[in-house]
C-alpha cells in the first residue's frame, strides 16, 4: 500500500514540533484537492495488513478488558457483602 506524506501544519513543523505536523494519505489527489495548503513530503510503501489479524487482536484485548471488569466488579460486590455481614453481626440481626 502506497501512503503520501505531507506536512499539515507548517508552523509546528518550523518550531520543531514533528509530533502533530505530519498527515498521512493513500489518495494523493485527495490530499491535493482537500489540504491544498500541504507540503508534500515523500511516499511510503507498507505491506498490507490482513484486517482479521487486526480484528483477532481487537477482540482479545477486549476479552481481557472485560474479565478485568468482571473482576473489579466481583471484589467490590464481595466487600459490600462482607460490610453487610459485618453491620449485621454488629447488631445481632439475621
Amino acid at each position: 500500500m502506497k501512503l503520501h506524506v505531507y506536512i499539515s501544519n507548517n508552523e509546528s513543523y518550523l518550531r520543531g514540533s514533528y509530533d502533530t505536523c505530519f498527515t498521512v494519505f493513500e489518495d494523493c489527489d485527495f490530499a491535493k484537492r482537500c489540504y491544498p495548503e500541504s507540503i508534500y513530503v515523500c511516499e511510503i510503501e507498507i505491506p498490507e495488513v490482513d484486517i482479521s489479524d487486526v480484528t483477532q487482536a481487537a477482540v482479545t484485548a477486549l476479552e481481557v478488558e472485560i474479565t478485568d471488569v468482571r473482576a473489579d466488579f466481583q471484589a467490590k460486590l464481595d466487600g459490600l457483602e462482607t460490610r453487610k455481614a459485618n453491620l449485621l453481626a454488629i447488631t445481632h440481626q439475621p
